[in-house]
């Protein structure tokens, strides 16, 4: 017992000596390595994170976690619980999805159902990181407040998925109603990130979302719902109120509707997005706070 004490003991000190000596050069090869892994990484859209994804289609000026997004917009943005194109929908965190989600919505298709482009939204076949595009998500809340939400199963299988609780929407414009202004520059770390989503957000979609294919399910979800509004992505408050009580179901009409929805979105996709990346002199080198910030894998990972 006494030599094996010991021998823990020399273990232990000579491992401690051994890393007394080392710290500034192990500091600054971690430093380095991070460095490193963020230049592969920005050539690609592997492990791309659905905030910074967001924060470039839509252009509100956000980061962090993403379910820190509604708190954040708070003074900044508008917000509300009626969808529009560019708005980003705020999920809230769960159990299985502990940092949040945001998506942007890029078409609203009826007062429940919606278009959204987003990345890192993991379903069959398809890894977590990538983009999604034309994805449907459904209002299943009681009260048409898109306070509850079911998602498009991403891969190789039709349907929805679970529920999901979330804020609402921040809207693309300034508390005061102003256009958004040009993102702002931060650090290296996010100039990194930012154009990894740029080219993300430019680049095909690794998921396209099928909504004619889905329309069967969503009747069976919400009935048969009033087409939108003559303005893209607005929706009357006549309609919104109609949409609270069950409707008959008629498929032929969904279909159609679903039909017209989706040779708009197509026809968008032929418009490249814009690609807003904040322009700057980064500092050098990577300082701890932004990899830790900015760069970490477990980051806003749905």
């Amino acid at each position: 017992m006494r030599v094996d004490r010991c021998g823990r003991l020399l273990a232990a000190f000579g491992i401690a000596s051994c890393l007394a000596g080392l710290p500034l050069e192990a500091a600054a090869n971690s430093a380095a390595t991070s460095q490193r892994q963020l230049t592969r990484q920005a050539g690609t859209n592997a492990g791309l994170q659905c905030v910074p994804f967001a924060r470039q289609v839509s252009g509100i000026d956000i980061t962090g976690n993403a379910h820190t997004w509604w708190r954040q917009a708070e003074g900044r943005y508008q917000r509300g619980n009626t969808p529009e194109p560019g708005a980003v929908l705020v999920f809230r965190a769960t159990g299985g999805m502990r940092l949040g989600h945001v998506s942007v919505v890029s078409r609203v298709l009826s007062p429940r159902h919606i278009l959204v482009d987003h990345a890192n939204w993991q379903g069959p076949g398809l890894p977590k990181g990538r983009v999604a595009r034309d994805v449907s998500v459904i209002d299943v809340s009681a009260d048409n407040s898109w306070t509850l939400v079911r998602v498009e199963i991403h891969g190789d299988r039709d349907g929805f998925g679970r529920q999901y609780p979330t804020f609402g929407f921040v809207l693309p414009r300034t508390v005061d109603g102003s256009p958004l202004p040009p993102l702002a520059p931060i650090s290296t770390a996010r100039a990194v990130l930012d154009e990894r989503a740029a080219r993300a957000a430019a680049a095909p979609a690794r998921y396209q979302g099928r909504a004619a294919a889905l329309a069967d399910i969503v009747t069976a979800e919400l009935g048969e719902l009033p087409q939108q509004s003559a303005r893209p992505g607005l929706i009357g408050s006549a309609i919104g109120a109609a949409v609270a009580r069950p409707l008959p179901q008629q498929p032929d009409r969904v279909e159609a509707d679903y039909a017209v929805g989706r040779a708009g979105a197509v026809a968008a996709e032929t418009t490249p997005a814009p690609i807003r990346v904040a322009q700057f002199t980064p500092r050098e080198p990577l300082i701890d706070d932004d990899i830790a910030v900015f760069a970490a894998p477990d980051r806003s990972l749905r």
